[in-house]
């Protein structure tokens, strides 16, 4: 089902949400290719397998527009952070990587125009937040 704010915003603005599962969601990008003009993955590419962020990388290149870009956002998993989500009760083992894993990955095919910190020093760093644009469409397949 789709959240409740996510439904609501949508018909505020008129939009017709699509839910989709992986296999459907890339049958859909090659539906659509370059047809959106920013693609917002906020912490939840450190949930995912490595074979699937490749995948999802490869599709969301596909996906967006030629001066499209996408913003990431994840955990650095820094001691300071774990420590945070132990005392607000969180578990961490559902985390396959850090945002340093998932910056790695993406710069394959990915170029990274802005990073920023968050928190905003001086409290220690929790997550880091990045827009990238495709290095090279023409490599996307």
């Amino acid at each position: 089902a789709i959240p409740t704010v996510a439904r609501r915003t949508a018909a505020r603005y008129g939009l017709r949400p699509e839910l989709l599962g992986a296999p459907q969601f890339l049958d859909w990008v090659r539906a659509h290719p370059r047809s959106v003009d920013c693609i917002f993955a906020l912490d939840v590419l450190e949930h995912v397998g490595e074979d699937e962020l490749r995948a999802l990388g490869g599709a969301f290149a596909g996906l967006l527009a030629p001066s499209g870009r996408l913003i990431v956002s994840g955990p650095t998993e820094s001691p300071m952070y774990k420590i945070g989500r132990w005392v607000a009760g969180f578990e961490n083992h559902y985390h396959h990587r850090t945002i340093f894993d998932i910056d790695a990955v993406l710069q394959e095919k990915w170029t990274t125009r802005r990073s920023i910190v968050l928190p905003r020093p001086p409290l220690p760093c929790a997550f880091r937040l990045f827009r990238y644009e495709v290095r090279d469409h023409s490599l996307i397949r």
